[in-house]
């Protein structure tokens, strides 16, 4: 359940998991994890760079919204 929440999908947990009992056993399924866990990270951070992005011109535009209604007098 752990894995799916970090956003894994069910092939990589399979994958990972598989590898448990499998050449290169325990230390192969840590690298590969460790692997996975930093693609992820770094999909997570671009998706949080886009959004903080949205957010900012959002900001903007709403500003600008409020701005133009004032100057209608409110209506």
């Amino acid at each position: 359940m752990r894995g799916k929440r970090l956003g894994f999908s069910l092939a990589e947990i399979r994958e990972i998991v598989g590898m448990y009992d499998a050449p290169p056993g325990e230390r192969g399924q840590l690298r590969l994890l460790i692997g996975k866990i930093g693609k992820r990270r770094a999909e997570l951070e671009a998706k949080r760079a886009d959004i903080d992005e949205t957010l900012r011109e959002l900001d903007t535009v709403e500003a600008g919204c409020r701005s133009r209604l004032s100057d209608l007098g409110g209506r």
